[in-house]
C-alpha cells in the first residue's frame, strides 16, 4: 500500500535529534510498502519555495521549505506550523495515498491529514508524539482564548476523524481515551531503541575519553538533547555544582542547543563549574552519539516540573537503553515507573539539587559491577520491549488495520 506520512520534522542519522520517522518509514519500506514522507527543509536556501523530493533508502521524502529553529519566539513558531500545515495539505492530497499518517507535534500536522482524506475513502491515522494542546496551554504559550479554543477543537476533530490513534506513551494513551476516544482505536507505540546502532566496541568509549582529557577516568554524566525551556537543564548544572561540593570527581557533558543554553552556561559560570565540571558542546549527529554514550557512566533526561510533560517519550530515555547505560530523570510518569520496576537508573527529585546530588553521589560510589548490571538491564529492555523493529511493526499493524477497516 501507499503510505503518506505527514511529519514536520524528519532527521536522518547524520543529523542531530530524534530520527523515529526515518527509522520507522525505512522499516515500512522494507516490509514492502510504498512510503512518502511530507516534511520540511528547515534551512531553505536562496528563498526557494519549491518542494524538493529525494529518495532515502527507498522512501520518497518531499521537503517543503519552512524555516524553523529552537530560538524562534512562540509567534514565529506558530507561523512556521501554519505554513507547513497549509503547504503539506496540498502535497499530501496530491500523493493520493491508501492511508495518511499525520504525526504531531505540532497539532497542526493533523490539518494535512484531514484535508488529504476529505471526501475520499482514505483513512487517516493520527500519531500523538506529545499531548498538544495540553502542553502549550500548561506552559502558557496558548493564552489567547480564541487560539486555545481552536486548538482544542482541532484536537477533538483529529481524534474523531482518525481510524486509529497512535500514542507514544501509555500515559498519552490514557489521556487520549479520557478525552472520549474509544480505547479500541488507540495503540501505544513508543519511541524506540536502536540497539544495533549503539552496539559499538568498548574501545569507542576509551577513544572518546582519550580524546577528551577533561574526562580521563572520572565518572561521566551525559545530557544529549534540546536545551529548551521545558528541559530545564540549568538544574543539571546546579546538581553538578552540588556534586563538586560533596567531593565527587564526576564531570558533566551537555550536548545540544536551544533557548535555555545561554542561561545554563551563565549559571555554570556563576557557580564556578563551567569548563571544569560542566562542559557544553554542540549537538552531535545520531551516528556519533554511540561513541559518546559508550564513554558515559550515566545518561540523563530532564523536564521542568509540569505534570503534563511526564507523559513524554524522550529519545534520551531510549538511546540510553540502546547504549546499555543507566539513566537518571527528574520526573514521574511512565518512564519513572519503568526505571523503578526494571532497575535501570535513578528517579531524582524534581528541583532539589542538593538531594539529587546526594543520590547521584551514593549511586556513583556503588561497586562498578552493580552499575554495569544496571546498564545491562537497560540494554536488555531496549533490545526487547522497546526495540525499534518491535515498535515499528506495532505502528504498522495499526496503519494496516485502518486500511482493512
Amino acid at each position: 500500500m501507499r503510505i503518506v506520512y505527514v511529519q514536520q520534522y524528519f532527521n536522518t542519522p547524520d543529523a542531530s535529534g530524534g530520527n523515529r520517522p526515518y527509522e520507522t518509514s525505512r522499516r515500512w519500506r522494507e516490509a514492502g510498502h510504498e512510503v512518502h514522507v511530507v516534511t520540511t527543509r528547515r534551512d531553505p536556501a536562496g528563498g526557494s519555495r519549491a518542494v524538493e523530493t529525494e529518495d532515502l533508502d527507498g522512501v520518497l521524502v518531499h521537503r517543503i521549505p519552512v524555516a524553523y529553529h529552537q530560538t524562534m519566539s512562540p509567534r514565529q513558531r506558530v507561523r512556521a506550523f501554519l505554513t507547513y500545515a497549509a503547504r503539506a495539505s496540498v502535497v499530501a492530497r496530491r500523493l493520493r495515498g491508501d492511508v495518511v499518517l499525520a504525526s504531531s507535534t505540532p497539532l497542526t500536522a493533523a490539518v494535512p491529514g484531514i484535508y488529504a482524506t476529505a471526501l475520499r475513502r482514505t483513512p487517516m491515522v493520527f500519531e500523538v508524539r506529545d499531548l498538544w494542546p495540553a502542553v502549550p496551554i500548561a506552559l502558557g504559550y496558548l493564552r489567547n482564548p480564541v487560539l486555545r479554543g481552536a486548538a482544542l477543537l482541532l484536537e477533538r476533530v483529529a481524534y474523531r476523524r482518525a481510524a486509529r490513534v497512535i500514542a507514544l506513551s501509555p500515559d498519552m494513551a490514557t489521556a487520549i481515551v479520557a478525552s472520549g476516544t474509544p480505547p479500541e482505536k488507540v495503540v501505544v507505540a513508543t519511541n524506540a531503541s536502536d540497539v544495533a546502532r549503539f552496539d559499538v566496541p568498548t574501545s569507542a568509549g576509551e577513544q572518546f575519553r582519550a580524546a577528551n582529557p577533561w574526562v580521563g577516568s572520572r565518572p561521566l554524566i551525559v545530557y544529549c538533547g534540546t536545551l529548551g525551556r521545558v528541559n530545564g537543564v540549568t538544574y543539571l548544572v546546579e546538581i553538578a555544582a552540588a556534586l563538586q561540593r560533596r567531593g565527587s570527581d564526576a564531570v558533566v557533558a551537555v550536548y545540544g542547543t536551544g533557548s535555555e543554553r545561554p542561561e545554563a552556561e551563565d549559571r555554570a559560570r556563576d557557580l564556578g563549574v563551567l569548563g571544569t565540571v560542566v562542559h557544553f558542546f554542540d549537538p552531535v549527529p545520531k551516528n556519533e552519539l554511540p561513541s559518546v554514550l559508550s564513554a558515559a557512566t550515566l545518561c540523563t533526561s530532564f523536564w521542568i516540573p509540569v505534570p503534563v510533560l511526564e507523559s513524554n517519550s524522550a529519545n534520551k530515555f531510549f538511546d540510553s537503553m540502546a547504549a546499555g547505560r543507566p539513566i537518571a530523570i527528574n520526573h514521574g510518569g511512565w518512564q519513572a515507573d519503568v526505571i523503578r520496576a526494571e532497575g535501570t537508573g535513578l528517579v531524582l527529585p524534581a528541583r532539589d539539587a542538593e538531594q539529587a546530588a546526594a543520590m547521584l553521589d551514593e549511586w556513583l560510589r556503588l561497586p562498578e559491577a552493580e552499575r554495569v548490571a544496571c546498564g545491562e538491564r537497560a540494554r536488555k529492555l531496549g533490545a526487547t520491549t522497546y526495540s525499534r523493529d518491535v515498535v515499528a511493526a506495532r505502528a504498522l499493524a495499526a496503519v494496516e488495520a485502518a486500511v482493512r477497516e
